[in-house]
């Protein structure tokens, strides 16, 4: 296989092909934006979900395709399960239908991809590619052993794509909408409107509005479910760390083994600044030897200065015997090792003086020390646990391995404190949080792993406190703000209303406005173009896309969804756009349709399809599957 790939990806079909296979291969669908024609499911057998000529699709298609997009999306997110999948769970499946579908028409049309074709493809992806960058059998079998896939899989994904680039993409291709047909669009962007638009803000009815206790207490009740305090937790910790474990210093007698035992490390040496090429074969390795005899090695790597130890980890004993026995200046080579065939330049070269264990010392210290607070810290980790696994609790836990413990007040999930908004969670600590919320009430505390190796922390949950709406006392001031704003906008849209009604039999816009009672806005007048919509934002948008909507003299209400204000629209007067003189808008609209204009002879062609091939989905087999794979495990 390995030839027959190599050979291809150098032809000129091969390099052509450029398909979207990682994601195709992460995901295992490629048509996630063609919909769908769906059809009953008669005579399909329990394990089919959908059939099409001589090809169905599988229970076992759809768990395969599942597994590869939660692994997909554990790289944005690890904590990702079948769950999340569930919004995703229809394409999926309608993915895995069009697929077979287009394969199916494929095979009653006699279009046969050639397995040439699918090589190409296969070689272009990055993970089947040595530490050379070309095509590595091994390489290849890695790929599929990390995403727990068969080549056979591979080529079947890879091939659904090809097809539907080859069927499906060329009918959507090159889509235009004639000028005739783009013509009156371009006309509405250029039609205007004249009107007038009345703005009453829910904040210029506010005046007035005192809340009695009454008031708050109903309000309050009627409306608990805004002022929930999320589930807090008492949570307690006890650092297992560096700073809180008693160590030794190494003692001499450890200082010297470790010198003694890192001889080559302090010992004198030398040290050579190298530049090295690895050739393909002997005849390539020559003349790039040639060629750095009478200057720089052409292709070379600088290594930089290498004792031979270094070198040799990277050349090999062979290969680093010659190099070091050599001159400074000299060309080394070429020289076969596994690697390949080694031509290295000698630069210069240093004597690099070594340490007594005197001066080595103080790095001594320092890497025994690690390695002692390492080993500290793992020990300590570890009795933690033999004793939470014997039964014991937090306190009797920390109490026993000697650690600190101490109780946070009561905190959210993201460790802030509702009673103590001065609290500071230790750096490093969240995940721990994390872990406390994930505890039930009574069972065994955890350890959490720090960041950055700053060790580890004990966690245990001391209470539980559920979510529950705050006491009136503790929000009395965002209660009372919040009642007001809400009569407010009871008031104002009672005024609007009134407004509104008194517009639409004739009423002069500023006339009915000056009747409400309050200071507000005089009318805006509105003369615009239906292209501007676009620069509109806020309520002002509102305003003008209904406006748009109404008829010449006609009326109508506008509430802006964020509860800031009402708006009372009037058009009086519409004036058609013409592009007599305006060819190139005419050209622009025509090329906005383009997209969309493809994507329906898609869908279309795509619908086709299957009334020819008479595709039939097992709807009650596709609810099975979605409930077997996305819901949560508890409820299974």
């Amino acid at each position: 296989m390995l030839a027959s790939l190599r050979s291809l990806s150098n032809s000129r079909i091969g390099t052509t092909i450029a398909v979207g296979f990682i994601l195709l291969i992460l995901i295992g669908f490629g048509l996630s934006d063609v919909s769908n024609l769906r059809s009953s499911a008669f005579g399909l057998g329990s394990g089919t979900i959908a059939e099409a000529g001589n090809r169905e699709v599988t229970d076992a298609d759809i768990s395969k395709a599942a597994t590869r997009a939660v692994g997909a999306m554990r790289q944005q997110n690890p904590g990702a399960g079948y769950a999340d999948l569930a919004p995703q769970f229809s394409d999926l499946v309608d993915a895995l239908v069009d697929e077979t579908a287009l394969q199916a028409f494929g095979d009653k049309a006699g279009f046969n991809l050639s397995k040439r074709l699918v090589d190409a493809a296969i070689v272009r992806i990055p993970g089947t590619r040595g530490l050379d960058g070309k095509f590595s059998d091994s390489a290849y079998a890695g790929f599929l052993a990390q995403r727990q896939m068969t080549d056979a899989e591979v080529r079947r994904l890879l091939s659904a794509d090809l097809t539907r680039r080859l069927i499906l993409v060329p009918a959507a291709a090159e889509a235009r909408m004639p000028i005739g047909v783009a013509t009156p669009y371009a006309a509405m962007q250029l039609e205007r409107r004249q009107g007038e638009i009345a703005l009453l803000p829910t904040a210029a009815f506010k005046a007035g509005l005192a809340p009695s206790s009454g008031d708050l207490t109903a309000y309050y009740a009627a409306n608990k479910g805004r002022y929930m305090v999320p589930e807090q937790r008492v949570l307690r910790f006890a650092a297992i760390t560096p700073s809180a474990l008693a160590a030794a210093g190494p003692s001499d007698a450890a200082i010297a083994a470790y010198y003694r035992q890192h001889q080559s490390q302090y010992a004198a040496r030398s040290e050579r600044e190298l530049t090295q090429l690895v050739a393909h074969d002997q005849a390539s390795g020559g003349a790039a030897a040639a060629a750095a005899r009478s200057g720089a090695l052409p292709g070379g790597i600088a290594l930089g200065a290498k004792d031979r130890a270094a070198f040799t980890a990277i050349a090999g004993d062979q290969v680093a015997a010659v190099v070091f026995a050599a001159p400074q200046g000299a060309v080394v080579g070429p020289i076969r090792s596994d690697l390949g065939w080694h031509v290295v330049k000698v630069g210069a070269v240093h004597d690099v003086t070594g340490k007594t264990l005197a001066q080595a010392r103080p790095e001594i210290v320092t890497a025994l020390a690690a390695s002692t607070r390492d080993k500290a810290l793992a020990d300590a980790v570890k009795k933690v646990g033999d004793a939470i696994d014997g039964g014991a609790g937090f306190d009797d836990a920390a109490r026993a391995n000697g650690l600190i413990a101490v109780t946070t007040p009561a905190l959210a999930v993201d460790g802030k404190s509702r009673d103590d908004p001065g609290y500071q969670l230790p750096a490093g600590y969240q995940t721990a949080v994390s872990s406390g919320f994930d505890l039930e009430s009574n069972d065994p505390p955890v350890v959490e792993t720090l960041p950055n190796k700053a060790g580890f922390v004990l966690v245990g949950v001391r209470q539980i406190m559920p979510a529950a709406p705050a006491p009136i006392a503790a929000i009395e001031p965002q209660l009372k703000a919040d009642w007001i704003s809400r009569k407010a906008a009871d008031r104002a849209k009672a005024a609007a209303t009134d407004l509104a009604a008194k517009v639409a039999r004739g009423v002069p816009l500023a006339e009915a406005l000056g009747q409400v009672g309050v200071k507000l806005p005089p009318p805006l007048p509105i003369n615009v173009q239906r292209f501007q919509l676009a620069n509109a934002k806020g309520p002002a948008q509102l305003a003008l896309n209904m406006m748009f909507t109404l008829a010449e003299g006609k009326s109508r209400l506008v509430a802006d969804p964020a509860g800031q204000a009402y708006v009372v629209v009037r058009t009086d007067k519409i004036i058609p756009g013409t592009t007599m003189a305006n060819a190139s808008l005419i050209a622009q609209t025509a090329a906005a349709f383009t997209q969309p204009l493809g994507d329906e002879l898609a869908r279309e062609f795509l619908g086709a399809i299957k009334q020819d091939v008479k595709m039939r989905r097992n709807e009650a087999g596709i609810a099975a599957a979605r409930t077997r794979i996305t819901a949560p495990a508890s409820s299974r």
